[in-house]
């Protein structure tokens, strides 16, 4: 069976949508596919409180938690629960091309994280406009001696196909 917001998302504005897949919860079989984008409608609709419990449900019926996680995280920011939207988006894992890039498995930064002494490795994970809000903290990281300058970042910043680097 197709997955029903694929295909009327095409046609019909998400508010249709949204009544179509209500209609599909009340009479058919609770699915992933059915709770993940019955949330994603509500969500771009800009009502993401409600979208939060079919977030919840998605995440427990996933078998890859990644994507639902990670709508969860954003619905539950843009609803105003800032505290745990943004703990959730901080656990998430990364959603990335590529999950047997060798820095992938490497730990990541978190607050309160002492790095003293180390080194922290920038890498582009969700978009080209995240991208560019996120690069902007590459001169404090450089300034404070956290990392350094490289070509990768201008090459992916160029959204390059290239495969990840080797590590140093």
């Amino acid at each position: 069976m197709r997955e029903p917001f694929q295909s009327v998302a095409r046609y019909w504005p998400l508010d249709e949508a949204i009544r179509i897949l209500e209609f599909w919860h009340q009479t058919g079989e609770e699915t992933f596919a059915l709770v993940n984008n019955m949330a994603c409608a509500l969500q771009n609709v800009g009502r993401s409180r409600e979208a939060l419990p079919w977030f919840r449900r998605a995440v427990e019926l996933a078998n890859d938690k990644k994507r639902p996680a990670f709508g969860y995280a954003v619905s539950q920011i843009k609803a105003g629960d800032f505290k745990e939207g943004w703990h959730n988006y901080a656990q998430r894992d990364p959603i990335v091309d590529n999950e047997a890039w060798w820095f992938i498995t490497l730990p990541r930064l978190r607050q309160g994280d002492d790095v003293a002494g180390k080194r922290v490795i920038l890498y582009q994970e969700q978009g080209f406009g995240d991208t560019l809000q996120f690069i902007r903290s590459a001169a404090w990281l450089i300034e404070a001696g956290l990392i350094s300058p490289s070509p990768y970042p201008v090459r992916w910043c160029a959204c390059s196909p290239s495969p990840s680097p080797e590590p140093p």
